[in-house]
């Protein structure tokens, strides 16, 4: 078994709302309604790079400090209280990876807070396909010489973990580290 934990939401707080908002001047949901359709899961999925990200809101008429966006996510990253521990509990007894909707900004994150963790981290910026199509698990899958019936998924969203049931892997809709180390324990995954 492969346990597979979602990043944004699920082991980490990430404030990239808040410092969307601060650095285009204006309030998420204005954000929001302001940036192209599809464009940021583009940037997911690797189709474009993060310069023709920027580029294409400027375009859109959004006026936003990369920068201060960055400096301002970073600064507010912090682990969900348990998970890091869990985590290593679970890399300490089964192969553990990342699978992350997170674009290239991930490469950050994993340095600055999943360093020292004996884990793997798959984004969809470097498979080509976002969660929760089939091809993301399938993928992962594929990587590490499994079949999708061999993940298990640990994901804040109901359709990720949805869509890894339908492929036939387990799954723990998150809600905080003490219900998915239960979770994990029923699963006879941890002691």
């Amino acid at each position: 078994m492969i346990i597979v934990f979602d990043l944004m939401g699920t082991l980490v707080h990430d404030p990239y709302r808040t410092a969307y908002a601060e650095a285009a001047g204006c309030t998420f949901e204005e954000f929001q309604r302001a940036r192209p359709p599809e464009l940021y899961h583009a940037l997911e999925r690797g189709e474009i790079t993060e310069a023709a990200y920027w580029r294409a809101l400027r375009a859109s008429g959004l006026s936003i400090d990369p920068h201060r966006f960055h400096r301002l996510r970073r600064q507010g990253q912090q682990w969900l209280p348990g998970m890091r521990r869990l985590v290593a509990d679970c890399a300490a007894l089964h192969r553990t990876v990342i699978g992350s909707n997170y674009p290239v900004w991930i490469r950050q994150v994993a340095r600055d807070l999943l360093g020292g963790l004996p884990i793997e981290v798959h984004a969809s910026c470097d498979l080509g396909v976002r969660k929760p199509a089939a091809g993301f698990f399938e993928e992962i899958a594929r990587r590490a010489g499994h079949r999708p019936q061999d993940l298990l998924l640990i994901d804040d969203k109901s359709e990720n973990t949805r869509a890894l049931e339908q492929l036939g892997g387990l799954t723990v809709t998150f809600t905080d580290s003490r219900q998915a180390r239960a979770q994990l324990r029923g699963h006879g995954l941890l002691p």
